[in-house]
């Protein structure tokens, strides 16, 4: 009895690693669809190439995400979910300005507050050590992104306007680990 109380257990806790990660997953989907809209807006050649390669590394990671849940024995996601559906038909409806700053701060907005801050949050309880790993390596990334979009803005004589909110995506950037002592594993 306590074999098959401690086998459902296994299974409960891999059922939460598993909607977890679904859950992140379908923001990552977001993630991807955002930077399809931003491409479509921007008439900079170089900044469109740079979103392209922002969202080609957002669908890597998506493929991460959805190995894993795979390799946990769960079905992932293939899309951003109702939420995001809805978010996503909402943007199409929404006035877009061209103009590359804005379409920066608002990529920049996608990779602090969704990227990094948010999906942070989503996936702060009990992970499994590989997939801890997998979401720390990925918003590791976001926050490479999103100073690469601050130093477009820099560059270009602009400020990100996000003074307030950026400070809190980078500082779940600095601490995507749930535990320091695995940083300093690293």
């Amino acid at each position: 009895m306590k074999e098959h109380d401690r086998e459902q257990d296994i299974t409960k806790k891999k059922e939460k690693v598993i909607d977890e990660l679904n859950r992140f997953l379908k923001g990552r989907y977001m993630g991807v669809h955002q930077y399809e809209h931003l491409i479509h807006r921007a008439k900079d050649l170089r900044l469109k190439e740079l979103l392209q390669q922002f969202q080609e590394d957002a669908k890597l990671g998506a493929q991460r995400v959805a190995r894993r849940i795979q390799e946990l024995g769960g079905e992932a996601a293939d899309g951003a979910g109702v939420m995001g559906e809805v978010r996503e038909w909402m943007q199409r409806w929404k006035d877009h300005s061209d103009d590359s700053a804005d379409i920066v701060r608002a990529a920049l907005t996608g990779e602090t507050k969704y990227g990094i801050r948010y999906s942070h949050d989503m996936v702060a309880g009990e992970l499994d050590e590989e997939s801890v790993k997998i979401i720390d390596t990925l918003l590791e990334e976001d926050q490479k992104r999103a100073d690469r979009l601050e130093q477009w803005l820099a560059a270009h004589g602009q400020d990100s306007g996000q003074d307030a909110g950026q400070d809190a995506g980078q500082d779940a950037g600095q601490d995507v680990s749930r535990d320091a002592g695995q940083d300093a594993g690293r």
